[in-house]
C-alpha cells in the first residue's frame, strides 16, 4: 500500500485488501493506510462485484470532482486577476491621508474597494459587498465599478451615480443578485463628507474629539 501510494502521487485510487488474516491489528493498519475496503477471504463472488462496482463509481465521481475543481480555480484565478487590476490600479492613486482595503481571501468574495478623485478635488470612494461567494459575486460588482469609475470624476452626485449603477444591476442581474453598497465623498475645501449607504451596516465617522456619527442605511442594495 506504501508503495502504490508513492507511485500514484495524491491521485485518488480506491484501494481494496484482501486477506485470509481477520485480525483487527490488520485491518486498522489498512485502513490507515489508505486501504478503502478490507474483504476476508473467503471471497463471496457476488459481494466482492458489488464492492468493486461502488468502488469504480466512487472514483468516478472523485475524478469529475477534481477536474471540477481545477476548472473552478483557474475562472477564480482569471475573476480575480481582473477585479484586481481594477482595485489595484485606484489604489495606487490614493493620497496619503486616505486608505481603503479589503481582507484578501483565496476566492473572490464580492468586496470592492475603488477611490476615484473629482475635478474639482473631492475624494470619492465606493464600497461594495456582492450577494455570495466567489465567481458569480465577483461578476456582481463589475456593473457597480464601470458605472462608478466613468462618473465620480465628474459632476454627478452620489445619488445618480447610485442610481445609474442600480439600472444597470436590475438590467444584468438575476433576481436573486444584488449588491449591498457605500459610496462617500470628502470635500476638503468645504470640510464635508457625504454618505450614501444602501444596504451595508451603519457606517462611522469618529471626529477627533471621540464623538461618533452613524451613517445607517437609508436605501436598499442595488439590484433591488
Amino acid at each position: 500500500c506504501r508503495e502504490i501510494k508513492k507511485v500514484l502521487d495524491g491521485r485518488f485510487v480506491p484501494m481494496v485488501m484482501m486477506t485470509a488474516n481477520s485480525e483487527r491489528a490488520v485491518r486498522d493498519q489498512a485502513l490507515q493506510l489508505g486501504v478503502i475496503e478490507f474483504l476476508e477471504k473467503p471471497l463471496v463472488p457476488n459481494e466482492l462485484s458489488c464492492r468493486l462496482n461502488t468502488l469504480s463509481e466512487l472514483a468516478r465521481l472523485h475524478h469529475g470532482l477534481e477536474q471540477y475543481k481545477e476548472e473552478a480555480e483557474q475562472e477564480m484565478s482569471l475573476a480575480k486577476h481582473i477585479l484586481g487590476r481594477v482595485v489595484q490600479r485606484e489604489k495606487e492613486t490614493l493620497p496619503a491621508y486616505l486608505r481603503m482595503e479589503t481582507v484578501s481571501t483565496r476566492r473572490a468574495n464580492g468586496d470592492l474597494c475603488i477611490y476615484r478623485r473629482t475635478m474639482t478635488g473631492c475624494d470619492r470612494g465606493i464600497i461594495c459587498d456582492a450577494t455570495g461567494h466567489g465567481l458569480s459575486s465577483g461578476i456582481c460588482t463589475l456593473p457597480l465599478a464601470e458605472t462608478f469609475l466613468s462618473m465620480a470624476p465628474q459632476a454627478f452626485r452620489l445619488e445618480a451615480i447610485f442610481h445609474e449603477a442600480n439600472a444597470k444591476l436590475l438590467a444584468r442581474l438575476p433576481v436573486d443578485r444584488f449588491v449591498c453598497t457605500l459610496l462617500f465623498e470628502l470635500d476638503p475645501v468645504e470640510r464635508k463628507l457625504s454618505v450614501l449607504n444602501a444596504g451595508l451596516p451603519d457606517a462611522y465617522l469618529i471626529r477627533k474629539d471621540g464623538s461618533v456619527r452613524a451613517f445607517p442605511s437609508q436605501l436598499p442594495p442595488a439590484g433591488i
